[in-house]
Parts: C-alpha cells; structure tokens; sequence
C-alpha cells in the first residue's frame, strides 16, 4: 500500500511524502516494530531509523483483531466453546508460538478520542529497486492500554496531535526521541 506519511525535509519540517507500507525483509515485508525490541535490536538501520528517520502516519482509525487465547476452545467463528468460562485471556507480548493459526475473535475499529486524525508513530527509509528509490516506513507497536488489552496485546504508538512542540520534536532528526532505546 502506498499512503500519505508526514516526514521531516532537510530542515527538519514536517511534510506529507507517499510512502510504501512495510520495510522490505528476506521473505516479506516488515509492516510494524515492536518499540521493546529497539533496546534489544543491534540492527544498524533500525537503530539509525529511530535517531533520523521518524516518521508520522495520519489514519481517520486502525483497526485489530481480537487475539483469543489459544488453550481455549473456539469455533470457526471465534465463539468461545461451551467447555471453558474464560472468554479473554492477556496475550502476553503477541508473539506466541504459531500466531498465525491463533484463533481471532471480532475486528475493532478504533481511533482516538475527540478527533477525526489519529496520528501513528513510525520509521522510514528509503529503499532501492532495479535502481528506483523508493520511501518506507513502518509502524511502532507498544504494549496495548489497559482499556484494549482485552481486544490484543500490542497497540500502535498514537500522538497527541494537540501537541505542535511533541509532534515536531518527534519528527526532527536532531532531537532524541521522548523514550530513548539505550
């Protein structure tokens, strides 16, 4: 998907770039990051995207599916079987052995309270194909807010776009960023 990401210019201002969704991988693209692995990660263009290259998504909404907890059985459907009387269980970190096959239950449109643009924390970079450059980005995922655990574990990282100086400092790569990965 190609969509509208707002990305510092040379004099670190905010302006709107399309941009392909997901960093290129060895199988797939990467369509989102996990804000915990940075400290872990030693991966040089990671780290470098997180000190330059951030980047902000606007979005009307995102949408997740509910993760069911695997040990409990569920139809076709995502029904909870009548066997088990716990309907939703903390996911731990999402990344659980065979997500992919692990049950979902309802799909959940959310957005932000009181506005009509949800601003979404990323990385960019710029990639070459057949000798085409072409922008990236990806979005962070933090641990999900109390009021979503129940829908997933992980939820992206949202701006307050009230906030000018937060949105700007964010994007300008001569700024660390607010919670630093060392």
């Amino acid at each position: 998907d190609i969509v509208p990401v707002i990305a510092p210019d040379r004099s670190g201002e905010g302006h709107v770039y399309p941009m392909v969704w997901g960093f290129s991988g060895k199988n797939s693209l990467i369509p989102r990051l996990d804000t915990e692995l940075l400290a872990e990660t030693r991966n040089t263009i990671l780290l470098d995207a997180w000190y330059r290259h951030r980047c902000l998504i606007p979005a009307s909404w995102y949408y997740e599916w509910e993760r069911l907890h695997p040990e409990i059985g569920y139809d076709t459907y995502g029904n909870q079987s009548p066997e088990s009387d716990l309907r939703f269980k903390y996911m731990g970190n999402g990344q659980v052995p065979g997500e992919e096959s692990t049950p979902v239950g309802d799909r959940y449109m959310i957005q932000t309270h009181n506005s009509a643009v949800t601003l979404l924390a990323g990385l960019y970079r710029i990639e070459e194909l057949d000798g085409v450059r072409i922008p990236h980005f990806m979005i962070l995922m933090q641990y999900a807010s109390d009021d979503l655990m129940f829908i997933h574990s992980k939820m992206p990282v949202i701006f307050d776009s009230s906030d000018s100086s937060l949105l700007h400092d964010w994007l300008d790569p001569k700024t660390v960023p607010q919670w630093d990965v060392d």
